[in-house]
């Protein structure tokens, strides 16, 4: 297979047919390396790829051509650390160059690789001088180390020594495993993975969750129960598992309270299943919760969609679309599904419209409308 994540913003569709496959391409592709933050130097990389062989001689920088000139082009340091007992050089990617500022004990606009309407990025040699000032403040003491995330020859997360690695591979596992234990018919149906952030989406065919949901509904749409991981190697946000509603058409519904497992306490994605197992167990507790949504009356829909829009910070210009639609559809009012249905019909607009919709961004707006039932 070929190489993957050749951009830094690069995300791969996933479907029935390759998930296992690139999942675990990935996962080979993945070193985690605990290192002590004394035993790490950060060297400047210039703009310069004209000079590209003399610079990759003189500092040993052994990663592809075209990652190391992404590196020149964006943040322009490069770390250089002990790998099985050898010190090699590695392009730090924008991803990673967030959590190398977070371990050097940084914040704010000074150390930022872009142009600013206020500042200009600080030269790349500087900005690797003050990281290695803020590596070398550490003490001396067995907490003193991180783990830097090395894929596809460059740096893409440094962190703290209080991070669990959770692989994906293994959670998939651990989700597929509770699946097959739990229903007799299920299947995987799409996802998407980025250097950031990893969806994946499953199914569940039973006759009698799918009549169940019809007469809580009233018969309203016909959907599908499923789940869908979401997790992230590079961030230090939970592993995360929802129960979600899919139409025929459209993003699936993230629906109840997630399980989800921190990046923290020494957790392991082996015992992911068991986020699985316990979501499997509030089914009929989060569909009681839906038929509630049915239940309740709202008069002014256009304006309890433009209401929860803006505290949720939904995009305006989508809401304001949805709102107005269902002012004319509804103008006796509706049922507070209608309107979490509408806010559903926010994030898909945004998803079809916006240049910046990311599977990331889609499931973060998804999140937030989840919560509204709870």
């Amino acid at each position: 297979m070929e190489k993957l994540f050749l951009k830094d913003d690069e995300v791969i569709l996933l479907d029935k047919g390759n998930y296992t496959e690139v999942i675990n391409q990935i996962d080979t592709e993945t070193q985690w390396v605990k290192v002590f933050y004394k035993e790490v130097q950060v060297l400047g990389l210039d703009n310069a790829p004209i000079l590209l062989d003399e610079i990759k001689g003189e500092i040993g920088l052994v990663s592809r051509d075209d990652v190391i000139v992404s590196c020149m082009e964006n943040v322009g340091v490069c770390l250089q650390l002990p790998i099985n007992n050898k010190k090699e050089t590695v392009p730090v990617s924008t991803i990673g160059y967030t959590g190398l500022v977070a371990r050097a004990g940084f914040g704010g606009p000074a150390l930022n690789y872009e142009e600013s309407n206020k500042r200009l990025p600080m030269p790349p040699c500087d900005r690797a001088e003050v990281l290695n000032a803020g590596l070398s403040t550490f003490k001396d003491s067995e907490a003193s180390f991180g783990y830097a995330l090395i894929r596809y020859e460059r740096n893409d997360a440094f962190h703290s020594s209080e991070y669990s690695i959770l692989p994906v591979s293994e959670l998939l596992m651990q989700v597929e495993d509770s699946l097959e234990f739990n229903y007799s018919n299920w299947a995987f149906i799409d996802g998407s993975v980025s250097p950031s952030f990893t969806s994946l989406r499953w199914q569940i065919n039973d006759a009698h969750l799918e009549a169940e949901i019809k007469k809580i509904l009233n018969k309203k749409d016909d959907f599908k129960l499923g789940m869908v991981l979401l997790t992230s190697d590079t961030g230090t946000s939970s592993a995360k598992i929802y129960l979600t509603l899919q139409g025929k058409s459209g993003n699936p519904i993230l629906i109840g309270r997630p399980q989800s497992m921190l990046h923290k306490n020494g957790n392991s994605a082996k015992n992911f299943g068991k986020c699985a197992d316990a979501l499997t167990s509030s089914v009929r507790d989060v569909l009681s919760l839906m038929q509630t949504l049915t239940q309740k009356k709202c008069l002014h829909v256009g304006g309890a969609i433009r209401l929860f829009a803006n505290r949720l910070r939904l995009p305006k210009r989508f809401a304001m679309t949805v709102a107005a639609d269902y002012e004319a559809g509804y103008p006796q009012g509706a049922s507070f599904y209608e309107v979490f249905i509408a806010l559903q019909d926010v994030i898909y607009l945004y998803q079809c419209d916006a240049e910046n919709a990311t599977p990331e961004k889609v499931f973060e707006l998804s999140e937030a409308v989840s919560s509204i039932l709870y």
